[in-house]
């Protein structure tokens, strides 16, 4: 219980720096406010895509759920580890060197390259399937498309945890 509660408590310190983050280097995670807007659409795309590919996933039955640390560190800090490196530092990197390379569409190139690298470095899970890796890529794309239109990557980090609780809920209830 102690680690639940201090996830909590750096969720809520990393809530309250959002903007505050300008200093060090860190101005290149991009957590910056954004509208709510995007918050609720990048949860609403997450929630919807989640369910449809875990209809894709039915036959990749669950024997037994990981340990519970896992699963909470899958849906709380792992997402966010993830979005600030992807999303913020390898997302602000490309898309610099593509506009120094005068590149049409830097934005979307690095989008591209970057939902590329994100479904590549899931790969070394075992037993990952094609098709997962493909899901993995498409929501690259969203979390991308979610820091390209809102500038920040708060929006892309809310969509992933709540994509990842979706999956890992799912997969819970198929275990029972």
């Amino acid at each position: 219980m102690p680690g639940i509660a201090i996830t909590l408590v750096a969720l809520w310190a990393l809530w309250m720096a959002r903007g505050k983050l300008t200093v060090y280097g860190l101005e290149h995670l991009r957590w910056e406010p954004t509208a709510p807007k995007w918050n609720f659409v990048g949860t609403g795309c997450a929630v919807v895509t989640a369910l449809t590919f875990s209809g894709l996933f039915e036959r990749y039955r669950v024997d037994a759920l990981p340990p519970f640390a896992d699963l909470w560190m899958g849906i709380t800090l792992g997402p966010v580890i993830e979005e600030l490196i992807f999303r913020g530092y390898l997302f602000a990197f490309l898309s610099a060197l593509l506009v120094r390379w005068r590149s049409p569409a830097p934005g979307w190139v690095t989008l591209t390259v970057i939902a590329a690298l994100f479904a590549l470095g899931h790969m070394a899970k075992p037993d990952i399937t094609p098709t997962q890796v493909a899901s993995i890529f498409a929501m690259g794309c969203l979390y991308g498309w979610l820091r390209l239109r809102s500038g920040s990557t708060v929006p892309s980090t809310i969509a992933h945890i709540a994509y990842n609780a979706v999956i890992y809920g799912v997969a819970a209830l198929r275990a029972l």
